[in-house]
């Protein structure tokens, strides 16, 4: 596209620079070429080289060296005086402003590319102030999918980011390893229910006899459901955070039966040296 501009652009710089006679005012030209002033369709009153008006209020037109070194394209409304500019130098090319749509006609953002107006990818600027987006969507369905950052921070707002995989289920699925250093869970209830008055230990027997028969601890998921299904790391940490607890609730009750069996022996031993005293 750039490449066909360009021709034209050169087709008509050449027309207006040629070294030919000047146009004294005739209604037929006659083989004469313009090497100076401006041209216009559909006005009196061109105020660039090339222009082609619609009754003085829509056009289209081209100016050079303005400023100095540039070659563009504009149209425009005069009725809004809104205008479009496209131009470009030796170093760049630019649209000035306005909105640039690949495969639309109504772009709603900086840059859009759409197909047939349903799908499609916006590029949008300073919505709101100091933000800078991509948009992913699907009009035929009004849903969205962006990304967007500042000076501060990168956010996508909606939608799941994959990393290593094309299928991302989670808001953020992972094929691979993470490291980090530091990791946060929000939660809604802790384990210290265990401690409660009310709560009532498993018996060590009826415990080990679990344990010997299903070969894991009680509320815990097996190896092979923790292999096929994955393990949720918040609720897992919270019921291993309960089984301490249950374990330090049974260290407690061995530690009072052991100091009660070592008073008994105490006791023992102290009427045994009495008969043997006697």
């Amino acid at each position: 596209m750039k490449k066909q501009i360009l021709i034209f652009l050169i087709s008509i710089s050449s027309i207006l620079t040629v070294n030919a006679q000047t146009w004294t005012g005739s209604s037929d030209v006659n083989g004469n070429l313009w090497r100076n002033g401006n041209i216009g369709i559909g006005t009196t009153n061109p105020l660039h080289k090339f222009v082609v008006s619609n009754a003085s209020t829509e056009g289209f037109e081209v100016y050079l060296g303005q400023p100095t070194g540039i070659v563009g394209l504009q149209s425009y409304n005069r009725a809004t005086n809104t205008y479009s500019k496209m131009q470009f130098d030796a170093s760049q090319f630019a649209f000035t402003q306005g909105k640039f749509g690949i495969g639309t006609t109504t772009a709603y953002q900086n840059f859009v590319v759409s197909n047939s107006g349903a799908d499609g990818f916006e590029v949008y600027l300073g919505q709101p102030t100091g933000i800078v987006g991509l948009q992913s969507y699907n009009r035929a369905t009004n849903t969205y999918s962006k990304m967007q950052f500042d000076a501060s921070q990168f956010a996508f707002t909606n939608g799941n980011v994959g990393i290593g995989t094309t299928s991302p289920c989670y808001k953020l699925d992972v094929y691979g390893t993470i490291r980090t250093d530091e990791v946060v869970v929000n939660l809604t209830h802790g384990c210290d229910f265990v401690f409660k008055s009310n709560y009532k230990l498993m018996d060590l027997r009826k415990l080990e006899e679990f344990v010997k028969t299903n070969q894991h601890l009680p509320e815990i998921a097996s190896e092979p459901e923790m292999i096929e299904s994955g393990v949720n790391m918040k609720d897992l940490q919270m019921k291993l955070l309960q089984k301490m607890e249950e374990m330090t609730l049974y260290m407690i009750e061995q530690n009072k039966k052991l100091e009660q069996q070592n008073e008994k022996i105490m006791t023992l031993e102290n009427e045994i040296k009495e008969l043997k005293t006697k």
